[in-house]
């Protein structure tokens, strides 16, 4: 994982003392217009001379943990790391397209049901077929509330 560094807003800067703490990690851009690495503060000379390598803006590198130590560490220790994932979106879901095995398990999209989403067993019947006609049955219950959360307007969370 490759974190993006996050960076404070840019500090006008005139000449004196170095204006934080020596051991902070700042990034400067000197008068010739190149921008240095972030290093601790301590490492630069602050006051102006009038020379290319005065610097004139500086901002502070905020500590950020270094993740793909942390990954390593984890992997040594016998951890898995899984990536991050995308939350699904009605987009990614969708219904059922053929009838299951008789008593297999699905959800049916309910309007009048305060859940949203109620479970049934197949049992090929009438009222079975209809949700499958009507693309209201899905294999899991997150798909079916992802599709009822879009087909009754809902802007997230629980139903």
């Amino acid at each position: 994982m490759k974190p993006k560094k996050i960076y404070g807003p840019w500090i006008k800067w005139h000449g004196g003392e170095c204006p934080v703490p020596p051991d902070t990690l700042v990034e400067v851009r000197l008068r010739i217009g190149e921008r240095g690495k972030p290093v601790a503060a301590g490492a630069y000379d602050w006051p102006h001379s009038d020379e290319d390598g005065d610097i004139v803006e500086y901002r502070i590198v905020p500590e950020q943990p270094d993740l793909d130590a942390a990954e390593n560490l984890l992997r040594a220790n016998g951890y898995t790391i899984i990536p991050p994932v995308k939350p699904l979106t009605f987009d990614d879901v969708a219904p059922m397209k053929e009838a299951p095995e008789i008593g297999t398990w699905y959800w049916l999209v309910q309007p009048f049901n305060s859940r949203g989403v109620e479970s049934f067993a197949w049992c090929g019947d009438g009222y079975d077929l209809d949700a499958l006609r009507h693309r209201m049955a899905y294999r899991d219950r997150e798909h079916a509330l992802i599709a009822a959360r879009h087909i009754f307007g809902l802007k997230g969370g629980e139903l």
